[in-house]
């Protein structure tokens, strides 16, 4: 199918979907967790740029390239590869806001503990926000800079920001973006254990659910209960 999308595309000139097909058929094997495959057809794709539509495409594959090398945590190349990716974006598609690239390249900036570097990009993606009807974007931004904030304990200014997150104009949007870390946050900072801790066995990947009640119980005094906590994290991240 996605062959017949990028002949039908070629055909009528239609680039946009030439490398959605592509796009399309790669993000199948990085959630299939095959991703030598993946980046073979990334090269493909790549390559394709060299051959049509004038190098259009050639975001997409740096984003794709820092999706990929991201999910390896290999935090240095995806950066790499955002960065070339927004630098070239806005040479070409000034109109364009980036949100899809600002975002996960705050997050690595954060897992290099960059933490100014990781807010100062989030800060320039939001003054870059181009449509205020996509509300969607603006979360998501919001949501990772709050949870830097809250990760570096400069918890007032990350209150401000959870503060703006509650604004209604993002109701229609809210269970589109999972928020349930800087609730947790939110509600340690304001000592509600019970909440934190609900929400914390939301949590579906057991290492990290673990981890966070074990936060949760160091931040109630309970040290040894954390202590267990921690212990199962360590165990579940070696099954």
């Amino acid at each position: 199918a996605a062959q017949r999308c990028r002949e039908e595309a070629l055909k009528y000139k239609f680039p946009q979907y030439y490398y959605f097909a592509w796009k399309t058929q790669i993000a199948l094997y990085v959630n299939l967790k095959k991703l030598p495959k993946a980046m073979t057809l990334l090269s493909q794709m790549e390559n394709d740029t060299r051959l049509y539509f004038n190098g259009y495409g050639k975001v997409e594959c740096y984003m794709l390239y820092g999706n990929i090398y991201k999910l390896l945590q290999n935090e240095d190349e995806a950066i790499r590869y955002y960065e070339m990716a927004l630098e070239l974006s806005k040479r070409q598609t000034p109109q364009q806001d980036n949100e899809s690239i600002y975002t996960p390249l705050a997050i690595c900036y954060r897992y290099k503990k960059m933490y100014e570097k990781s807010l100062a990009v989030i800060n320039e993606g939001l003054a870059n926000l181009k449509d205020p009807n996509i509300k969607v974007r603006e979360f998501r931004m919001l949501d990772t800079k709050c949870f830097t904030l809250y990760f570096c304990e400069r918890y007032d200014e990350a209150e401000e920001v959870y503060l703006k997150m509650q604004d209604p104009k993002f109701d229609s949007i809210r269970k589109a973006v999972n928020t349930i870390y800087v609730d947790i946050y939110h509600y340690l900072y304001h000592n509600d254990f019970g909440h934190a801790i609900t929400m914390a066995h939301d949590i579906k990947e057991p290492a990290n659910r673990y981890a966070w009640l074990s936060k949760i119980e160091r931040k109630r005094g309970n040290y040894l209960v954390a202590s267990e906590y921690s212990d199962k994290a360590y165990t579940a991240l070696q099954d």
